[in-house]
C-alpha cells in the first residue's frame, strides 16, 4: 500500500485544533479518518506535551484502546507497539520541546515514513507479532529504549 505524501496527511489533520482533535478523540466522536497512522501519532504527541510520561502512556494506551474498540476495530490495538511508540515520540520530542506537531513529524518524518523499522530495532519481528505482544507489554529483546 502506498502512502500518501506526509504533507497531504498533515494538511488534513490540521482540519481540526490540536484542542478539536483530542476533545473528540477523548468522546470516541473523532471521525476515523483522523486516526491513521499520522493520527495516533500526534494523540501521542500532543499526551506527552501536556502530561508527565506515566500520565501520557497511561492516557494513550487507554484512549486508543477505547477508541478502536468504539469503531469495532479493537483486534487492532496492540500493547507493545503502542508503548513502544510512546516511548520513541517522548525521547525525541524531549530533544525538541518547542515544536508543534507538524515540525516535530517533518523532522522526524521517519516515524511516518518506517515506523515499523524503528520498532524493529529494539524488537525482533516474531517478538512484534506475538499474542503476548499485542495484549500487554513486552520488554524489546533487541535494545533497551
Amino acid at each position: 500500500m502506498n502512502k500518501l505524501p506526509l504533507e497531504n496527511v498533515l494538511s488534513k489533520q490540521y482540519d481540526l485544533t490540536d484542542e478539536i482533535f483530542m476533545q473528540q478523540f477523548e468522546a470516541l466522536n473523532l471521525d476515523s479518518s483522523y486516526f491513521c497512522h499520522v493520527g495516533h501519532l500526534r494523540i501521542t504527541w500532543l499526551y506527552l506535551t501536556k502530561n508527565n510520561f506515566e500520565l501520557a502512556l497511561s492516557k494513550v494506551l487507554k484512549g486508543i484502546k477505547q477508541y478502536a474498540t468504539s469503531l469495532g476495530a479493537k483486534e487492532k490495538f496492540h500493547y507493545t507497539l503502542t508503548v513502544s511508540s510512546v516511548r520513541i515520540i517522548q525521547k525525541r520530542q524531549y530533544l525538541k520541546t518547542e515544536l508543534n506537531f507538524s515540525d516535530f513529524l517533518r523532522i522526524n518524518q521517519d516515524l511516518y515514513d518506517n515506523f515499523i523499522g524503528l520498532v524493529e530495532q529494539y524488537y525482533s519481528p516474531n517478538l512484534l507479532n506475538s499474542q503476548q505482544a499485542k495484549v500487554q507489554y513486552i520488554e524489546p529483546d533487541r535494545k533497551k529504549f
